[in-house]
């Protein structure tokens, strides 16, 4: 999943904006048939395609600095995972709903200077000073262990 968000953000986002200068990626794409999604919109979207066909695993990128409040950490484990995927993957046992998952959580790191200089900034963004290279946020997945 991180991969997919890098070469998205790389080979599509970044060469097509910022290299070539042919198309721009904007959060208000469906309704500017012209834009691109932005890589955490691809994200989301896979996200929900994945939820909707099965409920063995989820995945999710969060972040202590969401520009979009339902992409915060909404529980202990995210936020320590959160804080844990700045060092090294964070992995934790969780029960939702009654049900055991594995959580476990990646770094998600600005893999190109679009990411940093978008996150710097959108008028939302809680933080201004990424830089290509840093941690945004992270990637978190969950699978169930029934």
């Amino acid at each position: 999943m991180s991969s997919a968000l890098a070469v998205y953000s790389n080979q599509v986002v970044y060469r097509l904006q910022d290299v070539a200068g042919v198309i721009k990626a904007s959060e208000q794409w469906p309704l500017e048939h012209d834009k691109l999604p932005l890589p955490a919109q691809m994200f989301r979207m896979a996200s929900e395609r994945a939820a909707r066909q099965t409920d063995r695993f989820s995945f999710a990128l969060k972040s202590k600095w969401p520009i979009r409040r339902e992409n915060a950490p909404s529980n202990d484990i995210e936020n320590t995972g959160l804080e844990g995927a700045l060092a090294n993957p964070y992995y934790g046992r969780e029960t939702i709903y009654g049900i055991e998952r594995l959580t476990a959580v990646y770094a998600s790191v600005a893999v190109s200077p679009a990411c940093a200089r978008c996150h710097n900034n959108h008028p939302d963004s809680p933080r201004t000073d990424f830089k290509d290279g840093d941690v945004m946020g992270g990637i978190v997945v969950r699978i169930r262990l029934d």
